[in-house]
């Protein structure tokens, strides 16, 4: 008997897996399917086998319910600064400041920033698959900004305080959307992978975003006056953190909302592969 097997997974990692039986069936060739022997033949893992489902004449539905999933598709986050699709990027050092409506992609940054950070976002900027390896990697201000598929870590030097990304713009109002990139931080001379506070009001939104290490992953604060609407999907914390995980809360009579909080948990890297580990309760 033949199984295929479609995975649709949660939040967390709750699967159903639905199996044809038929002797004489072939699984195709696409994306996220297994056959029984564990042989798979497309990109999604699959562990733990669970027992075919029976209708009421005793008879095997052919159904079977596969829990246990806990492995989730991270090859679109690049865990590494030397991950593969950074190869064709071209090589800078010191800091650049991207203008207004302004946008790079496809580069490499190493060494300490000339500027305050690597990279001084102007209004409404694009950040893509770029990677940066500093002592200070992004500063935003006003207007959106939107970063995808990059690997941005800092290292602080002296008296650093090294956010990988950081808000300071006192008054401002903007928008981060950071997407599908790995946020490294570590302990000498550090505050955070992200830090939001310092009188700026916006929104953050995350999604598929890895936070390794530092004093904390993520630091969001609204000051007083200030507004800060937070959205995270699929962000996973991976330790260990110095303080502590995260913290995003309202500060001295500010106003946080909290939009969307989905699959928010602590995780752990195995062969290269984000492992969900606890949930994180939406603050």
């Amino acid at each position: 008997m033949a199984y295929l097997t479609r995975v649709i997974s949660d939040s967390l990692s709750t699967t159903l897996t639905f199996a044809l039986a038929d002797s004489n069936y072939t699984p195709p060739e696409e994306e996220g399917f297994e056959n029984a022997i564990g042989s798979s033949t497309g990109s999604t893992i699959v562990t733990g086998i669970g027992s075919s489902l029976v209708n009421s004449a005793g008879s095997s539905t052919g159904i079977a319910v596969v829990t246990g999933v806990s492995e989730v598709a991270s090859s679109s986050i690049p865990l590494s600064f030397d991950d593969s699709r950074f190869s064709g990027n071209t090589d800078h050092t010191g800091s650049v400041t991207i203008p207004d409506g302004g946008s790079i992609s496809n580069r490499s940054y190493t060494g300490n920033a000339s500027l305050s950070s690597t990279i001084m976002c102007g209004a409404n900027v694009t950040i893509t698959n770029c990677r940066v390896d500093s002592d200070e990697c992004v500063r935003i201000g006003s207007g959106s900004i939107t970063i995808d598929e990059c690997y941005l870590e800092a290292t602080g030097v002296g008296e650093d305080h090294a956010d990988v990304i950081q808000a300071y713009a006192p008054g401002a109002t903007g928008a981060l959307i950071l997407t599908n990139s790995c946020i490294v931080s570590h302990l000498t001379a550090a505050t955070a992978g992200l830090f939001i506070a310092d009188g700026w009001s916006g929104n953050v939104t995350l999604e598929n975003v890895a936070f390794i290490g530092g004093p904390y992953g993520c630091r969001i604060y609204s000051d007083p006056g200030c507004t800060v609407n937070v959205s995270f999907e699929d962000v996973y914390f991976i330790g260990p953190f110095g303080s502590g995980t995260l913290i995003i809360e309202p500060y001295g009579g500010g106003t946080l909302n909290i939009t969307n909080w989905v699959n928010v948990c602590e995780a752990t890297i195995v062969d290269g592969v984000i492992v969900p580990g606890n949930a994180i309760a939406s603050p």
